[in-house]
């Protein structure tokens, strides 16, 4: 897909992160309503039906990795969704690009968590809810940065 066709799951994805950074959750509204999106914008860009279906696959499939890594606990519902939508407007060929971009990214976020969860913070700081969630030691990751920094690169890359 071209640049200016993967803006609109770029800024879904970064709307997603926001969120997901504050609160740990991504929103079902905001991945249902990247994923039903695609399909007029898929129409008004000519995709043909081999496309389509292409892009169907790799929806449809990384929702089931990413099913997959819920059931393991390694991500939460929101993540798989947010995955399934994303890989839906990406389509099969570069998926594998994303994925690296995406596992890339949270590599460098978990070694970022680790490290500002060993600081010291201000007892002012602790007290802010995002920040006490993102901060407490056994604490989820927002799994969605990772996927809206893979989403940068591969619009960047298009």
């Amino acid at each position: 897909m071209t640049f200016f066709l993967l803006l609109l799951p770029t800024l879904g994805a970064l709307a997603g992160a926001g969120i997901d950074l504050l609160r740990f959750r991504i929103p079902n509204a905001l991945t249902l309503g990247l994923a039903a999106l695609f399909f007029p914008v898929a129409l008004l860009a000519g995709l043909d039906g081999g496309d389509l279906l292409d892009h169907l696959w790799a929806g449809a499939g990384m929702l089931a990795v990413g099913l997959l890594l819920f059931m393991a606990r390694l991500w939460g519902g929101g993540d798989a969704k947010l995955f399934a939508a994303l890989s839906l407007w990406l389509g099969w060929q570069p998926l594998l690009a994303f994925v690296f971009a995406m596992t890339l990214a949270g590599g460098v976020l978990a070694l970022a968590l680790l490290l500002v969860r060993r600081i010291s913070w201000p007892e002012r700081v602790r007290r802010m809810p995002a920040l006490r969630r993102l901060l407490g030691a056994k604490s989820a990751m927002p799994y969605g940065v990772a996927m809206a920094l893979g989403m940068i690169w591969m619009t960047l890359h298009a």
